[in-house]
């Protein structure tokens, strides 16, 4: 009797530890830390939009100016939700609201220009209340390729989230 009771402590606290672990595991794998070229992402739950600020100046590379650099990343950006890639028309990026950000070499000749942040709005309308995950890839003008992906659930019940970095 006294082992059976014995056995049934340590089935409930290693029961304990695990769910700790897997609510631990949900938490990152839904929203995981952000890279150095995403501010912050909030996806709106009630099935409207998500909004990202995306660090332009992470991105940038010597040469880049501020004409070439938004058409780079309008051309290369993609947003996926459910492995799905959503039309152009339906994302929308609001850069140029700022005074660009000039960069110099050491012998202070002129290297590009950017601007330091850019607003991504992506409209995801009518997506059913359930977990979605969310990818954004943007490429850089050398090729290097930028992607973050995150779950997020659609829950009319739930209020938004937001994430800054």
């Amino acid at each position: 009797m006294k082992r059976s009771i014995g056995l049934f402590f340590l089935c409930a606290a290693l029961l304990m530890i695990s769910c700790v672990q897997i609510e631990g595991l949900w938490s990152f794998l839904r929203r995981p830390p952000l890279p150095a070229w995403i501010i912050s992402v909030d996806d709106s739950t009630d099935s409207t939009l998500l909004h990202l600020v995306i660090d332009e100046s992470i991105i940038w590379e010597p040469g880049d100016d501020v004409i070439s650099l938004g058409k780079q990343i309008g051309e290369t950006l993609q947003v996926q939700i459910d492995r799905v890639i959503l039309p152009k028309d339906k994302i929308i990026t609001l850069a140029g609201l700022q005074s660009p950000i000039y960069e110099y070499d050491d012998n202070e000749n002129p290297q590009g220009s950017y601007y330091r942040l850019f607003d991504l709005v992506v409209f995801a309308l009518g997506i059913e209340q359930d977990l979605h995950k969310a990818t954004i890839q943007i490429t850089s003008t050398s090729g290097i390729v930028y992607a973050y992906s995150w779950y997020f659930v659609v829950d009319e019940n739930i209020p938004t989230t937001t994430i800054v970095n």
